[in-house]
Formats: structure tokens, sequence, C-alpha cells
């Protein structure tokens, strides 16, 4: 018996032609997933940031509205000062500044302890705009991402 077709060797053009089309299909899928898990990663860092921002404004706001007598800066000016230090409630001494590490921390001289509020901190200012109203602004920088927060406390338990 006489075979009038050659058994297959390999792939027919149609073949092949459906293979790249599924492996092009599957490549523009996979590179979609991909920029997509980057936008999401840049956005989670970024609201960890604001939220870290946010979190230590509100450090720095609960220590200083419990301030009876702020030691540094003690005069209302119109300069700013790289750091605060005031007295509690209970009697003990603080101090918020940046380490070298560029950490926003508060120390607290009484009980010889350090808390760190925030990371990446790249700046700290603060001054007295009025006798019992303390301005302070922080600015933290982490890759391309640069926030800044102005806050504005006022004490009513602060000597003058």
């Amino acid at each position: 018996m006489i075979r009038l077709r050659r058994p297959s060797r390999g792939f027919t053009v149609t073949e092949l032609m459906v293979g790249v089309g599924l492996f092009g299909l599957l490549l523009v899928l996979l590179n979609f997933a991909l920029r997509l898990n980057r936008s999401a990663l840049n956005s989670m860092e970024k609201t960890d940031l604001t939220a870290k921002l946010r979190n230590s404004s509100v450090i720095i706001g609960r220590a200083l509205s419990l301030a009876t007598c702020f030691l540094y800066p003690n005069k209302v000016s119109n300069d700013y000062s790289s750091q605060i230090i005031f007295r509690n409630q209970r009697n003990e001494v603080l101090t918020i500044f940046v380490t070298d590490q560029k950490v926003l921390s508060m120390y607290n001289y009484t009980t010889d302890t350090m808390q760190e509020i925030t990371p990446f901190t790249m700046s700290f200012r603060s001054r007295l705009a009025k006798e019992n109203l303390m301005e302070y602004q922080i600015e933290i920088k982490r890759d391309q991402y640069h926030f800044t927060i102005q806050n504005q406390l006022s004490t009513c338990n602060t000597l003058p």
C-alpha cells in the first residue's frame, strides 16, 4: 500500500502563528500586571509616608498640648529654630529635634528616654508665633516623594 501523505516532522505555519500570538498575548498581560503592581507599590509608599507625617503631627500635638513652659524657643519671633524644648505637666523636660540619622525624635531629659517619631525627616522647624502659639514644620523626603506639613498649636497651660 502506498501512502499519499508523509508523516509530519514539524509545525505548520498556522501552528507557529497561533503560538506566537498566544505568547505575545501572554507578554502583554504580564506587562500590564507588572505596571499595575508598580503603580500600586508607589501609591502604597506615598500613602505610608503621608500617614507617618500625619502621625508625627499628632504625636507632637499631644506632647505640646501638655506643655506648661516653653524653654526654647522662649520668645515670640519670626525666626525658626531647629528644635523645641519644653516642660510638660509632670515637670519633665522634653525636646523635639532631628537626629543625625534624619529621624524626628522626642527626648525626655528627666527619664532619659528617646522616642523616634518619623524617619526620613529632612528638617524640623519651630517658632513661638504668639505667647501661647507654637508653630512647627516637618519636612520628609524618601526617594522621589517629598512632603511638608505645617501646624500651629495653641496651649492654654503655658506660662508666659
